[in-house]
């Protein structure tokens, strides 16, 4: 897993890239269609990624 932390003068924002296990365990809008669309991609031999962010 990787974090950005960026400030700009409308905000911070932090930016998370890695697993997609690791990502939405730490998710609190994961859902089971992410879980579902992960699978296909993974079925069809694709390696994925998830990013997420938060602002405050």
């Amino acid at each position: 897993m990787m974090s950005v932390l960026l400030q700009s003068p409308r905000g911070r924002s932090l930016i998370v890239k890695g697993a997609p296990d690791v990502i939405l365990k730490r998710s609190l809008n994961a859902n089971r269609s992410h879980y579902e669309k992960i699978e296909e991609f993974i079925s069809k031999g694709y390696r994925v990624l998830a990013l997420a962010y938060k602002k405050w």
